[in-house]
């Protein structure tokens, strides 16, 4: 799906993939994913559209894990299984109003943020309806010049896409994410 960009100091961007002309705004898109229900339609057989057995194990596994806990988790799920389309539905169906994706390379990190501007399967396998807004992805691609590139980036972000190795550069502002978010 095409995305628009806008572009955030150097190298760092926000990107949405609007309904119509112009951009949802940070809390439009978490509002609209408030104000309709999320659903979780299972594949049986091949050729079915759902969410495979995988998929909705991994959900639910995360789900239940954030009735009884706050703690971090970690969820291990075979190469091709559909990681991503776990954690696009994770971040929708439980109206996680900021979250920070990261991946261990660029090519990962560009393949996310093309997923997620359109919800990746979602519509497709109706687990969403067309109510539901597409995210609006900051894209760090780089340290951030100082706080206040970071802090644009952020609020006008529902999900953060980065690397870990930009995580741990060490750079002032990337630190004072690491500790905030």
């Amino acid at each position: 799906m095409d995305f628009d960009k806008q572009k955030i100091g150097d190298k760092n961007f926000i990107a949405h993939a609007p309904k119509g002309s112009d951009w949802d705004s940070v809390n439009d898109v978490f509002s609209s994913w408030l104000a309709n229900r999320f659903s979780f339609p299972e594949s049986k057989s091949e050729g079915e559209v759902g969410f495979r057995s995988a998929q909705l194990g991994a959900v639910f596994a995360i789900k239940s894990h954030w009735t009884v806990s706050t703690s971090a988790a970690t969820v291990v799920m075979p190469t091709g299984t559909g990681k991503t389309e776990v954690m696009i539905a994770t971040v929708v169906s439980e109206c996680q109003g900021k979250t920070c994706v990261v991946v261990p390379s660029d090519l990962l990190r560009k393949q996310t943020i093309n997923r997620f501007c359109a919800l990746g399967k979602l519509r497709e396998i109706g687990a969403v309806n067309d109510s539901f807004c597409n995210p609006i992805l900051g894209c760090l691609m780089s340290s951030p010049k100082d706080t206040a590139e970071l802090e644009d980036l952020l609020s006008k972000s529902n999900v953060v896409v980065t690397t870990m190795s930009l995580l741990n550069s060490g750079h002032g502002s990337v630190l004072k994410f690491r500790t905030e978010w």
